[in-house]
């Protein structure tokens, strides 16, 4: 402020030396205070913006710097927010430790291992003994497309074929074998052997425990989320039974009533004559009840689907009322009835009996 005030004086002064003192003083003018033009105007005689224009120039470019300087110094001190309420980010000097990558899935060499179901075969690589090559073997191929494949891998390979076991008069299988063939026998032995430049490769093979061991996570996992819908629809299914049950006893006690009432109005109030053409009518309208069941259900008249659709009905109903996810439950048995079935297959390549693994 002090330098802002020097400024200020020090315009006004060449100002009143430039006019020869007609230049009346402003003591009190305060640096936020609007220039007082008129004033200057005023008493500035017209010799002066003849003679020193170049003066007035100077001390007016003063008076705007040194009011600029003032006004920026104003709204500093003013606005000037304090040190508590600045924010204040903190730097944490915990240092943070990569995770470890995820392990990788590795791939015993000479062996055929399953990767999602379909098998591979784990050769090590020619250039790299430490790395494995995995060749895909397509079970509806025959084994020359795999055994082509691994020649195309490595060019050092000359002579390849597949047999059976490691003694030298074992049979060779031909190159226009079904891979499918090649796989369940050496599934069912537990081995095959490749053949490669006259040396014999013992291949194993994955166990039976190992290839199912994920299949039965599953089926685990789909059954324990499948017992409680199905001890609900058993609780529901049994009570909807015994409300057909209940519906057949009904329809039974109306055809006895119906006996009952047609023998009193025959024998005891009035004759035959007169309830003739009404046991007709009461046939009849039997027929048209018949009929119409079939074209409401499209099934035949016959106690057994009576029965069937009213404890269907009674089903729906108590689904609808208890919220029974009855889509799920369809959904989570079509899977484990699949995953049975792919257990099942598994079983049956590795010459077991499904029904007792």
């Amino acid at each position: 402020m002090a330098a802002t005030t020097s400024c200020v004086s020090h315009g006004a002064a060449r100002l009143w030396a430039a006019s020869g003192g007609f230049v009346r003083a402003t003591p009190s003018l305060s640096p936020l205070a609007p220039v007082p033009r008129r004033t200057f105007l005023a008493h500035a005689s017209p010799s002066m913006w003849a003679h020193s224009p170049s003066v007035v120039s100077s001390a007016s470019t003063s008076l705007k710097a040194g009011l600029s300087m003032a006004l920026a110094s104003r709204l500093a001190s003013t606005f000037k927010p304090p040190l508590s309420s600045l924010p204040v980010r903190c730097l944490s000097t915990e240092v943070t430790e990569p995770s470890p990558p995820a392990a990788a899935t590795t791939h015993a060499p000479h062996s055929i291992t399953y990767i999602n179901e379909h098998p591979f075969l784990a050769l090590p690589s020619h250039e790299d003994p430490s790395v494995v090559t995995l060749f895909r073997i397509h079970a509806n191929k025959p084994i020359s497309h795999l055994l082509t494949a691994i020649q195309e891998e490595d060019p050092t390979t000359t002579s390849l074929h597949i047999q059976e076991d490691m003694s030298k008069e074992s049979p060779r299988w031909a190159r226009s074998t079904m891979a499918r063939d090649v796989l369940d026998v050496a599934l069912s032995r537990g081995l095959l052997v490749l053949n490669v430049n006259g040396e014999n490769v013992k291949l194993s093979v994955t166990p039976f425990a190992e290839r199912v061991a994920p299949i039965n996570q599953r089926i685990n996992a789909t059954k324990a989320e499948l017992a409680p819908l199905s001890a609900k629809k058993l609780k529901l299914d049994r009570t909807a039974h015994r409300r057909g049950v209940v519906t057949n006893w009904i329809g039974l006690a109306a055809l006895c009533a119906q006996w009952g009432i047609m023998a009193r109005l025959t024998w005891w109030e009035y004759s035959w004559d007169v309830m003739e053409p009404i046991s007709y009518i009461l046939s009849v309208g039997t027929a048209i009840i018949a009929y119409s069941f079939y074209i409401v259900t499209h099934r035949e008249y016959s106690y057994e689907n009576i029965h069937e659709v009213t404890m269907t009905s009674a089903q729906a109903k108590l689904y609808r009322r208890h919220k029974f996810d009855i889509d799920g439950y369809a959904r989570l048995t079509r899977q484990l009835d699949a995953l049975e079935k792919k257990k099942d297959a598994v079983a049956i390549s590795y010459g077991l009996n499904p029904s007792d693994v």
